[in-house]
């Protein structure tokens, strides 16, 4: 089978994102050791023509330059053979080297690294992908097409190694697990952002409700139930220290005449251990203890103390909902410039130890319920 190796370089909004309404396709090559071809978004012929059901695709982090592909009218066909080197260096290593680069697995196998002048004088000076000279593009690109093909044929000659060849099945089933990834990716879901920022704003005042409860069992002092440090001192004990101004005055003279003048005193508040910390959640900060949900779930509360950690408890999951999902998504949107409010969340392979997919931005796999019913189905 034919392998042709593919990258694609694109404006740099969002590190390149494919679904931000403002990142340009600048220029795609494809090649082996002996040929090398550039393609733009208006002249694809050459690359549709070279590759096909019968040519191994090489990539590196494929479902980006997938999506890139996509967004300029390229098709392949379906079940395209691929091999995305990123993955396999992943797996190589055991599934501990979490989101390698191609300039270090390269660099790590002698075959040769990146061009610096691009990132150097262009990048890293806030020119962007389609202000480079083309000559000078073309060069990057080309060098990026061939160590990612040199790549390919370390890793292939690695696999068939006898501590490696178990390894192999496990990578070429990823590899077709990435073409559905890139797909659920590429499509995304629609978000009903404007209800989920109302059930935020509604979400907000019960959580406002709620720490008021919570300050009521410590009147005149300055608890901040945001702060794990502080629940940590309101139920195993400790010291709470806050800075106050105190007025001793006014201004004589000067641009400040005739205003206060304050003094910073630091006051202590020593409050009393409620209920006795799990063994083992000590943490690293001498006297604080865990007050992760699980830890908090675990204790044997009673009365006063039974209600305090219901409301911590109650609040921090009405919090997440609020700030990660009803928020937290019409957030990502934003940032990210995503096109009629459609999430397009990464489905990560290169992160779990245990080769599990990964959700970020936002964790859609782990979606709580209430959020879900802002997730809009396009099917009837």
């Amino acid at each position: 089978m034919k392998a042709l190796a593919l990258d694609c370089e694109t404006t740099t909004f969002n590190k390149g994102d494919p679904f931000d309404e403002r990142n340009l396709f600048v220029l795609g090559g494809y090649g082996d050791n002996i040929s090398y071809s550039s393609f733009t978004s208006k002249d694809v012929s050459g690359l549709a023509s070279a590759i096909h059901a019968k040519t191994l695709v090489v990539l590196f982090n494929g479902k980006f330059d997938l999506h890139w592909c996509r967004n300029i009218g390229i098709s392949f066909p379906i079940r395209q053979p691929i091999w995305d080197c990123q993955l396999a260096e992943f797996i190589l290593s055991n599934q501990r080297w979490k989101y390698p680069s191609l300039d270090e697995a390269c660099e790590k196998r002698g075959i040769g690294k990146k061009i610096d002048t691009i990132k150097l004088m262009y990048w890293n000076n806030n020119i962007d992908t389609d202000m480079i000279p083309p000559a000078e593009l073309e060069e990057y690109l080309k060098q990026d097409v061939s160590l990612t093909y040199k790549l390919y044929l370390a890793q292939l000659a690695e696999f068939k190694k006898p501590e490696h060849a178990s390894k192999y099945k496990l990578f070429r089933l990823g590899c077709y697990d990435l073409l559905v990834l890139q797909e659920m990716e590429y499509n995304g879901y629609l978000f009903d952002k404007e209800n989920a920022i109302a059930e935020a704003t509604r979400l907000e005042g019960i959580c406002a409700d709620l720490d008021n409860n919570l300050l009521s069992f410590f009147p005149d002092i300055p608890v901040n139930v945001g702060s794990p440090s502080h629940i940590s001192t309101i139920l195993y004990g400790g010291t709470i220290k806050d800075t106050v101004r105190i007025p001793i005055g006014e201004y004589k003279t000067g641009a400040k005449g005739g205003h206060t003048r304050y003094k910073l005193l630091e006051q202590e508040y020593k409050l009393p251990r409620l209920i006795t910390p799990l063994k083992g959640t000590e943490l690293a900060k001498e006297g604080f203890y865990s007050t992760d949900e699980d830890t908090m779930k675990n204790l044997k509360p009673i009365g006063k103390v039974k209600k305090i950690i219901d409301l911590l408890l109650e609040r921090r999951g009405l919090e997440k909902l609020r700030s990660t999902y009803y928020n937290g998504i019409p957030d990502l949107i934003e940032k990210h410039h995503w096109k009629d409010n459609f999430v397009h969340g990464s489905l990560n392979q290169c992160v779990a130890i245990t080769s599990r997919l990964t959700g970020t931005k936002p964790n859609q796999q782990n979606m709580p319920k209430g959020c879900k019913q802002f997730c809009i189905s396009r099917y009837e």
